[in-house]
């Protein structure tokens, strides 16, 4: 690995400033219109930015409330649609956790007041969210060489994502649609030592991060950027991978005519083929006689139900037996097949290589 310098840093990726890669904002709660946040030794403060002027609060939980579009912190108005939250020592703000409902959370909180009600922005280092990624995005026990190719993964796409959001408010969500963030509770020594010990390490093709992309299983073959994202990628090609024998690569689900009709509005509960991708996966399916795109037939089945797009059709007596191969898009890395990889030996910059061709490790920090 090289170590690209803080003057390129700035100018390819986006002028970033200096160690601005090591924070992201990620909204963790939104259109809410009350919500309780505790910590030790609990600050706000209604200026934002560079320099919050800190006040302190009493007790070690606050009620917050939106009203008419501004904050009130236990039934008194702040004035502002913005306020900031951090626990700590007063010159350590932000060294504490905060709880929000069930989430404890490192960093700060930002609390925006909008029309759709309260949003709840947490605030902290790259590195402190990884940690909450990781333990959310893989099992804690794939190997350790695994789990250092999903913190490799998350890194690049948490900064890829904020590259492209850095003039709004919030770089990344906390679900399924970016990546699963649990905070502290998703924590353990394994996700700190897969973190720590990839610091600062991205992927990049060219001088840009990769669009990092990954999911559980992909059946044998992973799929291409454009077929799975639209986009023509070039380090997201179809490769062969070890996790076509493992059970979490195997599925099947009964689909009935009555559900067809329900689902797609077809007089005619008819499930037919469509068009196919290079990798067998369907980019069309028949309903009825009417064409569906494969995607949006996964959306209403629900895609823990339908588990990828690569299946086969079986007619039944009331309906189909869907049998299937992966989980998730098949784009980019293959998380049980990263599992496989490190059990024969490779290590996570060789299964990073593997999924993402092309692409070269680099330490931006």
């Amino acid at each position: 690995m090289r170590r690209i310098p803080q003057l390129l840093l700035c100018l390819s990726l986006c002028a970033l400033h200096a160690r601005a890669e090591e924070t992201v904002r990620i909204v963790v709660q939104e259109k809410v219109w009350s919500l309780a946040l505790g910590g030790e030794k609990l600050w706000f403060s209604t200026t934002v930015g560079e320099e919050p002027l800190w006040q302190e609060l009493p007790g070690e939980v606050v009620h917050i409330a939106w009203k008419q579009g501004k904050l009130w912190l236990n039934s008194k108005p702040t004035g502002a649609s913005i306020v900031l939250f951090g626990a700590g020592k007063k010159g350590q703000i932000g060294t504490h956790p905060l709880r929000l409902g069930q989430l404890a959370l490192r960093g700060q909180l930002e609390l925006h007041a909008g029309k759709q009600g309260l949003s709840a922005i947490n605030i902290l280092p790259l590195e402190d969210y990884l940690m909450g990624v990781l333990g959310r995005e893989m099992p804690k026990s794939f190997p350790m060489e695994a789990l250092k190719a999903q913190a490799v993964a998350a890194r690049t796409y948490a900064l890829q994502k904020k590259l492209q959001r850095l003039d709004e408010k919030q770089h990344l969500g906390a679900s399924v649609l970016h990546q699963v963030y649990g905070g502290l509770a998703a924590e353990d020594a394994r996700t700190h030592e897969a973190v720590t010990q990839t610091r600062g390490q991205v992927l990049l093709f060219g001088v840009e991060p990769v669009e990092a992309y990954f999911h559980a299983s992909c059946g044998g073959l992973t799929e291409t950027g454009k077929e799975a994202l639209t986009r023509d990628l070039p380090y997201l090609r179809a490769q062969k991978c070890p996790c076509r024998n493992t059970k979490a690569a195997r599925w099947q689900t009964h689909l009935s005519e009555a559900e067809l009709k329900k689902l797609f509005g077809v007089a005619n509960p008819q499930l037919a083929q469509g068009l196919l991708t290079s990798t067998g996966r369907y980019k069309t399916l028949l309903v009825g006689g009417q064409s569906f795109a494969a995607a949006e037939f996964r959306r209403r089945l629900g895609t823990t139900r339908l588990r990828s797009l690569k299946f086969r059709i079986r007619k039944e007596k009331g309906g189909y037996l869907l049998e299937g191969e992966g989980y998730g898009h098949g784009a980019g890395m293959c998380q049980w097949g990263a599992k496989h990889l490190a059990e024969d030996g490779k290590t996570y910059i060789e299964i990073l290589y593997h999924y993402y061709a092309g692409s070269r490790l680099m330490v931006l920090y």
